[in-house]
């Protein structure tokens, strides 16, 4: 029996809450929704195997305990050594299924916390620190919530190891934030004090001191405003979202100050800027140079073994130069490391997973049409600021009236690129599923003979359809240009340029998928067409032979990646490449992954040597430290 129907019919007798993967299976989802590729078919007379796993009485066991994630509160005197508490260096927000050991290490980080309140407190003009409450934790970033003695508060950021760049990514951080908030005048934290050098760093580590959000985060009022605030908090955003790209420049890659930066490693100074609350008041403050310097991006940067490989991370003057950097780090990637510790699929017995050589060419056949597919309209290839991390929790608003919005924060990593690369929709109005366009305004569900639940949910689904429609119409009326970069992303040069940013973690099949899609239609496309209209040769060249094999190739690797994303959103969380999990959904998540892996390797396997190879298939393998360690 196919192992894909069978895995539909498993995580469908699961009852389990949906959810979209990050690291790329975003991308992953069009291989069964509303992008072309979701014509995606298997061409191979074996029949996927995944429905094997129709078990009608499995169901996932619920656990009895929960690890805590709440914050500590330390209220004593000010005189307190604040570093005898050790979790204020540990990562205690998450645990890790798979590669624990090296997930910890790289969200450890020791420093003197009496010397980070000493610097808190004197950057309000304060005697001293009374309390420190450690905010929640993800993955890049420790957060301090510090309260001085007369009553003051401000936030103290500390990145882990893995937040990006030592010295590069807190200089971009405060640089970012001061140019968006007195050069696009948004609402932003002010930055009280910083210091992005380690090494010259008494505290012993680079932080970010900086004032306390205004208002609440937005997470605390969606759900139970009402369909017109809304909508009027999505144009308050939209009109946000215009200030992103109301400034131009001429390079992809970061902000910073250009103090921060080393001579010679940038070549454009922006704009100047001082102050403007401080000057209004009669306060003389330098002025700060802003200039543009390698990218930030996660995407350069990662993992400690990620960081140590030679990228060129720019800056770039044109987005053929950073879509060729972007093709190359990727090849560097799969050279060098092989492939990702996290696998986008399950590649046992029959799947395909292809070869370090295969994925290279691929990428090296993308290089070779860069110049001919990337859009010349240059009001959407234009290098543009985004914030790419606008969720429930980063947007802020009033408590009184949460229509307003107060404050934006987590600019960490905010960097420049063509606009038609980097223009996401808020993350928060994300479903699964069919997005409605601008001209199909959603109906509401029929509920007939639907249980409760099920009301509730088709509701919910619709409420989020008309959020998404009401955002993209006011997008197209007040801020056109964002949403003709989007349209770009629809089309197949738009889906490769997205599937190679991410080709080392989630593979290239896709790639070569488009590749011999746009050989195809090489005429076809207007964006290839010289000054006088004619189309150049195309560089590609393939067999209907080498597409035949191909496509058979990519319905076997499509149903890996499949069983893979059906195992991950069925277990109701989001588990990105780190393999990282909030702490108090980590046990119940672990025995979830049991249970799954079981069923997976007793119905898909018809002999113990079957059994076996779909044992070590299972992509969550190495915990590097006990459960009942973490």
């Amino acid at each position: 029996m196919s192992s894909l129907r069978a895995s539909h019919r498993l995580i469908g007798r699961l009852s389990l809450q949906n959810s979209t993967k990050s690291y790329g299976l975003n991308c992953l989802r069009s291989l069964s929704t509303q992008t072309p590729l979701a014509s995606t078919t298997t061409t191979s007379s074996r029949l996927p195997r995944a429905a094997r796993l129709a078990v009608p009485s499995l169901r996932y066991p619920t656990s009895a305990r929960f690890f805590s994630s709440t914050p500590r509160s330390l209220t004593t005197s000010s005189d307190i050594d604040w570093n005898q508490n050790e979790d204020f260096f540990k990562h205690t927000g998450g645990k890790f299924l798979f590669n624990a050991k090296q997930g910890f290490a790289d969200r450890y980080v020791k420093f003197d916390m009496n010397l980070l309140a000493a610097e808190a407190a004197k950057s309000v003009g304060a005697s001293s620190v009374v309390t420190i409450e450690k905010l929640p934790e993800h993955q890049y970033n420790k957060r301090f919530l510090m309260t001085m003695d007369d009553g003051q508060t401000v936030v103290a950021q500390v990145p882990n190891p893995v937040a990006g760049k030592p010295g590069k990514v807190t200089a971009s951080e405060v640089a970012t934030m001061d140019f968006v908030r007195h050069m696009l005048g948004l609402p932003v934290p002010r930055v009280l004090a910083y210091n992005a050098r380690k090494e010259d760093s008494p505290v012993g580590a680079e932080y970010i001191i900086m004032e306390k959000a205004e208002g609440v985060p937005l997470r605390e009022k969606w759900a139970g405003m009402s369909a017109e605030d809304r909508a009027k908090l999505l144009d308050s955003l939209v009109e946000i979202e215009k200030k992103f790209i109301s400034k131009e420049f001429e390079m992809n890659g970061s902000l910073y100050y250009e103090e921060d930066l080393v001579p010679g490693t940038y070549d454009e100074i922006l704009f100047k800027a001082q102050d403007l609350e401080a000057q209004a008041k009669g306060v003389s403050v330098p002025e700060k140079r802003f200039a543009i310097g390698p990218s930030t991006s996660r995407t350069f940067w990662g993992s400690s073994e990620v960081s140590a490989i030679n990228f060129d991370r720019g800056p770039w003057y044109s987005p053929n130069g950073y879509l060729k950097a972007c093709a190359k780090r990727e090849i560097q990637l799969l050279e060098t490391l092989g492939r990702p510790a996290c696998s986008p699929g399950i590649f046992g017995p029959g799947t395909y997973h292809p070869t370090t050589e295969e994925s290279v060419k691929t990428l090296k056949d993308f290089i070779s049409i860069i110049d001919y597919i990337v859009p010349k309209d240059k009001t959407v290839t234009s290098p543009s600021l985004w914030h790419h991390n606008l969720t429930l929790d980063n947007i802020w608003v009033s408590p009184d009236s949460p229509t307003t919005i107060t404050s934006l924060t987590n600019w960490q990593t905010t960097h420049l690129k063509p606009l038609f690369l980097t223009a996401s929709h808020p993350s928060f109005l994300n479903f699964p599923g069919q997005k409605p366009t601008i001209f199909d305004l959603p109906a509401p569900p029929s509920t007939e003979g639907l249980s409760e639940e099920e009301i509730k949910q088709k509701n919910l689904l619709f409420q989020k359809q008309l959020d998404w429609h009401h955002y993209e119409n006011q997008t197209l009326e007040v801020n056109d240009r964002v949403y003709m970069a989007r349209q770009h992303s629809l089309t197949p040069s738009g889906y490769l340029f997205a599937f190679v940013e991410t080709a080392f973690y989630v593979g290239t099949p896709l790639i070569q998928h488009l590749l011999y899609t746009i050989y195809q239609k090489w005429p076809e496309f207007e964006d290839i067409k010289d000054e006088t209209g004619k189309v150049p040769p195309c560089p590609l060249s393939y067999t209907e032979a080498e597409i035949k094999e191909y496509d058979e190739k990519r319905a076997r690797w499509t149903e890996a990646i499949i069983m893979l994303r059906q195992v991950l959103e069925s277990l109701g969380v989001d588990v990105p490449a780190t393999g990282w999990v909030e702490s108090d959904k980590f046990l119940e998540v672990m025995e979830k992954y049991d249970f799954a892996k079981k069923g997976y390797v007793e119905l898909l396997g018809d002999t113990e040597e079957e059994k076996k190879a779909w044992a070590e298939a299972w992509p969550f393998k190495d915990m590097g430290v006990k459960r009942e360690e973490q």
